[in-house]
């Protein structure tokens, strides 16, 4: 997943939230500040899985945004034969 930056030199880092849904169940995937990067991969989820997800932004005094607009996700990965 990748979301536009945000320009604003508080900008300590972004959370990421995970639903079943669209309108409710949301849960951090995060543990830590995504930091590096406006950027996360999902990782270990099964192939063609769906998902909604936003972003939040948060600022070097814990203070954190109101959410992104909710996008939809479909894992892809490659398929091994077993």
């Amino acid at each position: 997943l990748e979301w536009a930056t945000v320009l604003d030199e508080e900008l300590a880092g972004y959370n990421l939230y995970r639903s079943l849904t669209p309108g409710s169940g949301y849960t951090r995937q995060n543990t830590d500040l995504i930091r590096t990067a406006s950027r996360y991969e999902d990782a270990g989820l099964a192939l063609g899985s769906a998902f909604y997800y936003y972003a939040t932004a948060v600022d070097s005094s814990g203070n954190e945004s109101a959410p992104s607009a909710i996008v939809f996700g479909l894992s892809e990965g490659i398929s091994v034969p077993d």
